[in-house]
């Protein structure tokens, strides 16, 4: 096991000092326009984007508390917030290879595995519900001013509809969980499940099913944070903007980091390399921001979004990896069970 974690993290230093190797020239340019900024602007906009990891873990704590067995605090999520940022943007996935480390940090906090891949799975459903969200919104918002492009509104469409075949493919298997378990029998054929027991697995995410049917208001609220993170990290761009001396629409910088981040998802690229750059520059563009403004604040906010995670997530990943990989008994229905006794 510890071979195969070596093995994978170097894979992951692989691909990292290539995407550095290929953007390297980017980096000079960022710390070159960073000695011209406003340094308290680039503060504010530092911690802005320190916000947007606290609204991401608070996603996730939500949806920890109110389906798993282990209490895990904020503190953890907010560490695997970013090594999942850093994962997503190295090993391209919508969001796969990020929520891969998720059901890691579940299993090794003594989580069962079928309720893992149901956390998992969860989390997918927000992150993606929260996007459809705000692009539908941002899509309004361009259509009104007469901003809207064919091929933002084709990224659009496609995201959309992954979205909801993701959605009904799920309706679908939850209906039973005899459909859940030769799903699961299916995919043993082509990738192993080793340990796990197809079975229980089926019954715990079955089980995760019928839990969730009960708590909807859960995924209202994990979709508010996601959209409050997606809010930060327009204020960091907002932030960037006015550290140059440059007060642009709130709302067209919303809007442009959504778009960005649209095409960086659809496209499979590392980092959205070259796509997000292209595609947020270009809708600045389309609200009459100059060139010259909307390329600074661009690479800028790479910085902090794509550069400053690559370090820090590659070292508490790898400092993740030396942790002891002791399974923590669940003290969530202990406490549950004494609540119920006082209660009574």
């Amino acid at each position: 096991m510890k071979k195969l974690k070596s093995f994978i993290f170097g894979i992951i230093v692989i691909i990292t000092a290539i995407i550095v190797f290929l953007k390297f020239s980017e980096l000079k340019k960022i710390i070159s326009l960073l000695t011209q900024a406003n340094y308290l602007f680039i503060l504010a906009a530092l911690a802005s984007q320190a916000f947007v990891y606290l609204f991401i873990a608070k996603t996730y704590k939500t949806i920890s508390d109110s389906f798993s067995n282990v209490i895990i605090n904020i503190k953890t999520f907010y560490k695997a917030a970013i090594i999942m940022l850093f994962l997503n943007q190295t090993i391209p996935s919508m969001g796969i290879s990020g929520n891969t480390y998720f059901f890691s940090v579940l299993k090794k906090r003594g989580e069962k595995p079928g309720k893992g891949i149901f956390l998992v799975v969860f989390n997918m459903v927000v992150l993606y519900s929260s996007y459809l969200a705000a692009v539908s919104l941002a899509i309004i918002y361009l259509l009104a001013r007469g901003n809207l492009t064919p091929l933002q509104l084709a990224a659009a469409i496609i995201m959309g509809a992954a979205t909801i075949i993701l959605l009904l493919l799920l309706t679908f298997l939850a209906k039973s969980a005899n459909r859940i378990r030769k799903l699961l029998k299916f995919i043993s054929v082509f990738f192993p499940m080793g340990t796990f027991n197809s079975d229980e697995i089926a019954s715990e995410l079955f089980a995760g099913k019928e839990q969730m049917a009960k708590e909807r208001k859960v995924l209202f609220k994990a979709v508010f944070f996601r959209i409050i993170s997606f809010a930060f990290e327009s204020a960091t761009i907002y932030m960037i903007f006015l550290a140059f001396g440059l007060t642009p629409n709130f709302a067209a910088i919303a809007v442009a980091y959504l778009m960005a981040n649209l095409f960086a998802i659809i496209t499979f690229m590392p980092g959205g390399l070259g796509v997000f750059e292209t595609t947020m520059i270009l809708t600045l563009r389309g609200f009459h921001i100059p060139l010259e403004a909307a390329l600074i604040a661009t690479l800028i906010y790479r910085a902090f979004c794509f550069w400053l995670p690559i370090p820090l997530g590659l070292w508490l990943y790898r400092k993740s990896g030396k942790e002891n990989e002791v399974e923590i008994v669940s003290t969530k229905p202990i406490i549950e069970t004494e609540i119920k006794k006082l209660k009574n």
